[in-house]
């Protein structure tokens, strides 16, 4: 990611080393639509989240709620098949 706005629209992150989504210090991070789940130490780790950033689901109970609408903490969701990298949502 690089300095000034960044846009993450629509990701599945699962099983990510450091964090799920990450960006640098002095970044404005704009994040919609996104699942992060089985991650390190964070599933959102930003300096800074733009206000406007909503509908995002983590299952990481300790991550502090960041400054967007809709966002969802201790949330795990369903993928048809794990297991086989099948990461599609399951009904």
């Amino acid at each position: 990611l690089r300095q000034g706005t960044n846009y993450v629209f629509n990701n599945t992150m699962v099983n990510c080393f450091l964090s799920g989504i990450r960006g640098p210090v002095a970044s404005d991070l704009l994040a919609i639509n996104n699942i992060v789940q089985q991650s390190g130490a964070n599933a959102y780790n930003a300096s800074s989240f733009n206000v406007n950033s909503h509908n995002n689901i983590s299952d990481d109970a300790s991550q502090p709620v960041v400054h967007v609408s809709n966002q969802t903490n201790i949330s795990t969701v369903g993928f048809a098949e794990a297991s086989t990298g099948d990461f599609r949502l399951s009904s």
